[in-house]
């Protein structure tokens, strides 16, 4: 059963009694220690298992091997659990971005596929169309692996000291068993992966 809370945005206060408003903000959905450990094994068996039947592909986009463009996941009952709950975890985060009950509970994993990347092997700046939310589930990665997330390209002169206000991008350590949620349009990349590192990629739609 999906629970929906939302909250309400704070202000940053300044000494001068004066007020930042932070609007458009850039947001990830951030949910550690999805599954157990035991159905987190029997995944990566399973992905394994599945990249030795598929010819894993690479694109100019994707420096990684991958299902991409293969096969799609979600019929595959390996799968299930794990779909059940990004489907839950996106109707989450979708009403904590504002769309109305009815949109969220029309909400589904449209794709899954797995990326293997072995050492050196990395994404490229790039986003998900066609979709309304976007994410990534860790099964095995590395300490220092990580993905970038994008805010939009600004003209202006840079300032010295990038804060919360003025931040270009920033990075989230790729931990496994963690899932992360993103508004498909936003741009992310990886880098380069120090061993083999295995991520479940999905995309939401609607019904």
């Amino acid at each position: 059963m999906v629970v929906y809370f939302r909250k309400k945005m704070n202000h940053i206060k300044l000494k001068n009694k004066a007020r930042i408003e932070t609007w458009f903000p850039t947001s990830v959905y951030v949910y550690e220690n999805l599954l157990s450990l035991d159905y987190l094994e029997d995944l990566y068996k399973q992905i394994i298992h599945l990249s030795k039947i598929y010819k894993l592909k690479r694109t100019t986009d994707l420096e990684v091997d991958s299902i991409h463009t293969i096969a799609n996941l979600t019929e595959n009952s390996n799968f299930n659990l794990l779909k059940d709950y990004l489907t839950e975890h996106s109707k989450i985060y979708a009403f904590e971005l504002g769309y109305s009950k009815d949109i969220c509970d029309r909400l589904f994993v449209e794709q899954i596929w797995f990326n293997i990347s072995k050492k050196e092997d990395f994404l490229m700046k790039h986003i998900h169309p066609g979709s309304i939310l976007s994410g990534a589930f860790y099964i095995k990665s590395n300490e220092e692996d990580r993905i970038r997330f994008y805010a939009e390209k600004s003209s202006i002169l840079k300032p010295t000291d990038f804060n919360s206000l003025s931040y270009e991008y920033c990075d989230y350590k790729c931990n496994v068993n963690s899932l992360l949620l993103f508004k498909s349009d936003l741009y992310h990349s990886t880098n380069k992966a120090n061993g083999e590192k295995v991520v479940v990629s999905f995309n939401i739609n609607l019904k």
